[in-house]
């Protein structure tokens, strides 16, 4: 790069980092943007008719009453704020667990969600315990990145 001339810049203040932080953000927000309720509904209320469906099957788990999954599937789970060691959060962050787990332990109680305990290929367990809602279900048929 020194031979075509091409000089290598490192940014040395706060201001400079700040500007290409914001940089990445704007440029997540227009390659994934917002699919929030209030940003779908704008179309419709413009509507003098609505016709709408719903989104989930009539026929899936209503209330606590859910399927539990099964032991030999591969998961990943959902990162919380303190999973990303102390650092802030930012726009590009993982949302999911780099690793892969299988569901180790789950327990059932009435009128509760399920709860899953995982464990990695290594055997090391999970401190915490996840619902299914936290939990990314991998297929079998997935070629999966080494690791």
């Amino acid at each position: 790069m020194i031979s075509h001339g091409i000089k290598i810049q490192k940014a040395k203040s706060k201001r400079t980092v700040g500007i290409v932080e914001r940089y990445n953000h704007t440029l997540v927000e227009k390659l994934f943007p917002s699919q929030d309720a209030s940003d779908l509904l704008t179309l419709a209320i413009k509507k003098s008719r609505v016709s709408s469906r719903s989104s989930y099957p009539c026929d899936g788990p209503v209330g606590y009453e859910e399927e539990k999954l099964p032991p030999d599937i591969s998961v990943r789970y959902l990162l919380e704020l303190n999973d990303l060691e102390g650092r802030r959060c930012r726009a590009g962050d993982m949302n999911w667990s780099p690793k892969i787990y299988h569901i180790h332990m789950s327990l059932t109680q009435k009128n509760q969600p399920v709860l899953y305990w995982l464990i990695d290929n290594d055997g090391k367990e999970l401190e915490r315990s996840f619902v299914r809602e936290e939990l990314l279900v991998i297929p079998n048929d997935t070629e999966l990145p080494s690791q």
